[in-house]
C-alpha cells in the first residue's frame, strides 16, 4: 500500500481524529495554519501536502476568505485512513479512534464484535489491514526520479486455508478539486464530495475483508492465530511435563470451540443486516466467478472428462 513516514502518519492522525467538530458534525476540514493548535507546524504540513493530495490521502474540502487571505481546508479520505492503519499496525501501540462514518457497517458492530472475540478481534482486524494493498498502477524511474500514474490499483487478498485468492480492481483517475479563482470576501465555499465512488468501493472492500477474516478464522481454524493466542496466555517452560502438554492441548481445543461459537454469532449478525448480507454475498460471488473463469482450470476439467 502507499506508505506513510512517521511524520506523515502524525499529520494524518490529526485529520482522522478531527473529522468532526465539537458539536459532532462532520468538520469542513483543517486549514494549514490551523494545524498549530494540534501541535503541528504548518510548514511541516506544507512539505508533505502535495504527496497527500497526489495519493488521495487528503482532499481539498473547503475554501474561505478571512479579510484578504484565502484559506484552504483539507479532509481525510479512505485511502488516508487505510494508509494510517497500515502504518499503525506496525507500531507497538495504536490509540487512534476511527469515526463511524469511515467504515459504517464495521463501526456499527465494532463493540459487539470486540465483546465476542476479545483480544483476538484486534489480531484479526490487523490481518484484514494487511490483506488490502493500494498502489499506483505503475511507477517509472527516469534518471533516478520516480514518475507514477494518476490511477490506482487495489489488490484484495482473500486467504483460503493454505492458498490465497487475489482480486484486482482499478480505480479511475482521482478528480482533484480545483482551487476557485474568484470568491466573495468572507464567503466560505464547501466543495461537494468528489470521488465518492472510490471511497464507497474502498469502504466495501475493507468491510468485507474484516467480516470474512472473522468468519474464516472460525471455519478453517487459523492455526497460527490459535497458537499465538494460546501460547501468550499459557506459556510452556523448557521442560514441559505431560500435564503441561495436556493442558496446552486442552486450551487449544477450548480456543477452537470458542472460535466456532464466535463464527455462528457473526453469521447471525450478517444475516440480520440486509446491507451487510448483500455486501458479503456479492463479493463472495465475485470470488466464485473468478475461480470458475480460470481458463487453465476449465481446460483441465474439460480435458479430463
Amino acid at each position: 500500500m502507499l506508505d506513510l513516514s512517521d511524520t506523515q502518519a502524525k499529520i494524518i492522525k490529526v485529520f482522522i481524529e478531527n473529522y468532526r467538530d465539537n458539536s459532532g458534525k462532520i468538520f469542513q476540514g483543517i486549514a494549514q495554519k490551523g494545524l498549530k493548535k494540534y501541535g503541528l507546524e504548518p510548514r511541516t504540513f506544507g512539505n508533505h501536502k502535495n504527496y497527500f493530495l497526489k495519493n488521495y490521502f487528503l482532499r481539498l474540502s473547503a475554501v474561505g476568505f478571512h479579510g484578504n487571505t484565502k484559506h484552504y481546508f483539507f479532509q481525510i479520505t479512505r485511502f488516508g485512513v487505510l494508509a494510517y492503519l497500515k502504518w499503525a499496525s506496525a507500531q507497538p501501540q495504536n490509540d487512534v479512534l476511527l469515526d463511524k462514518d469511515f467504515f459504517p457497517l464495521l463501526g456499527k458492530y465494532w463493540k459487539k464484535l470486540h465483546n465476542i472475540y476479545g483480544d483476538v478481534f484486534l489480531d484479526i482486524h490487523q490481518k484484514s489491514i494487511t490483506c488490502l494493498e493500494i498502489s499506483h498502477q505503475y511507477v517509472l524511474s527516469v534518471k533516478g526520479n520516480d514518475h507514477s500514474s494518476d490511477k490506482f490499483t487495489e489488490v484484495m487478498t482473500v486467504p483460503m486455508g493454505v492458498v490465497e485468492i487475489k482480486l484486482f480492481n482499478d480505480y479511475p483517475v482521482v478528480k482533484l478539486q480545483e482551487n476557485p479563482t474568484e470568491i466573495s470576501v468572507n464567503e466560505t465555499k464547501i466543495f461537494e464530495s468528489l470521488n465518492q465512488n472510490i471511497d464507497d468501493k474502498i469502504t466495501a472492500r475493507f468491510t468485507f475483508l474484516s467480516f470474512y477474516n472473522l468468519l474464516d478464522a472460525g471455519l478453517t481454524g487459523d492455526l497460527k492465530l490459535m497458537f499465538d493466542h494460546v501460547t501468550s496466555k499459557f506459556l510452556l517452560n523448557d521442560n514441559p511435563t505431560e500435564s503441561d502438554l495436556n493442558n496446552f492441548k486442552l486450551k487449544l481445543k477450548e480456543f477452537a470451540d470458542k472460535m466456532k461459537q464466535n463464527t455462528d454469532e457473526v453469521f447471525s449478525i450478517i444475516k440480520n443486516d440486509k446491507e451487510l448480507h448483500d455486501l458479503m454475498k456479492s463479493t463472495l460471488s465475485e470470488i466464485t466467478c473468478l475461480l470458475n473463469n480460470r481458463k487453465s482450470l476449465k481446460t483441465m476439467t474439460e480435458r479430463l472428462e
